[in-house]
C-alpha cells in the first residue's frame, strides 16, 4: 500500500507512522507542511510555505489555504492508496479539502482538547 503523510515536519507522529509503515512492507512518503530540515535518508518533502510556521497562525486560516495547492500537487503525484493527516487543525483540514475519498485522520492531546469550542 502506499501512503502519503502529511504533518508538520517537526512533529515525530508523522515520521513514526513513516517508520511503522515501512516496516510492514508499505510504501510511506511523509509531506511536510512547515519549513524543516529531515535527516540524512528520511523521506521527507516539504509541501508547504517555507515561511509556513504552525505556531504562529494556529488561529488564521489563510496560511493553510494558501498551501492547498502545493499539498493537492505533491499528493496526486505520489499517488497514495490513501492519505493519513495529522493534526486535526492543519493537516487535516488541508487534506479533507484536497478532495481525496478517503483519509485517514490522526487527532491527539491538545490538538484536540485545546480546540474545543475554539475556531482556527
Amino acid at each position: 500500500m502506499r501512503n502519503a503523510i502529511l504533518t508538520h515536519g517537526i512533529s515525530p507522529f508523522g515520521h513514526h507512522y513513516a517508520q511503522v509503515f515501512a516496516e510492514r512492507g508499505h510504501e510511506a512518503g511523509v509531506f511536510s507542511l512547515s519549513a524543516y530540515e529531515p535527516a540524512e535518508g528520511e523521506p521527507v518533502r516539504l509541501v508547504g510555505l517555507p515561511s509556513f510556521n504552525p505556531q504562529e497562525t494556529r488561529k488564521r486560516l489563510i496560511p493553510y489555504l494558501n498551501t492547498l495547492g502545493r499539498v493537492r500537487r505533491a499528493i496526486r503525484e505520489s499517488q497514495p492508496d490513501i492519505p493519513l493527516a495529522t493534526y486535526l487543525s492543519s493537516a487535516g483540514m488541508i487534506t479533507s479539502l484536497d478532495g481525496a475519498r478517503h483519509i485517514v485522520l490522526s487527532a491527539q492531546g491538545s490538538d484536540v482538547m485545546s480546540r474545543v469550542g475554539s475556531s482556527l
